[in-house]
C-alpha cells in the first residue's frame, strides 16, 4: 500500500478542539447553532437596541461555558473507573461465575 492510499486520521472540528470536549459531541447543525445561531441572535438584538454591545461577546461565551459545563457533567455521571477510556467504560462487565 502506498503512503497516499492510507487512510489519514481525522481531526475533530475545532468547536470540539476549542473547548476540549470529552464527552460531549455536538453533530455539525448542532455546532451550527451553537456558534452561528447564537451569534446571530445577539447581532440583532444589540442592533435592535435590546441588549447593550457586551451581548455580542457575553451570549456566544455564555453558550460554551454551557455547553463545557455539559461536557463535565456527563464526565461525572459516566461510568466506570476515573480516567479509563470512553469504550472500555463502554464494555460490559463478564457476568459472575457460579
Amino acid at each position: 500500500m502506498t503512503a497516499a492510499a492510507q487512510p489519514q486520521p481525522t481531526k475533530p472540528p475545532l468547536y470540539w478542539r476549542a473547548l476540549r470536549l470529552r464527552h460531549v459531541h455536538p453533530n455539525g447543525w448542532q455546532r451550527a447553532v451553537l456558534v452561528e445561531g447564537v451569534l446571530s441572535v445577539a447581532v440583532v438584538l444589540t442592533l435592535s437596541d435590546v441588549a447593550s454591545a457586551w451581548t455580542l461577546l457575553v451570549l456566544p461565551a455564555a453558550s460554551m461555558l454551557i455547553v463545557k459545563a455539559h461536557d463535565l457533567l456527563a464526565g461525572l455521571l459516566e461510568p466506570g473507573p476515573p480516567g479509563a477510556s470512553a469504550p472500555a467504560r463502554m464494555q460490559k462487565a463478564p457476568p459472575p461465575e457460579g
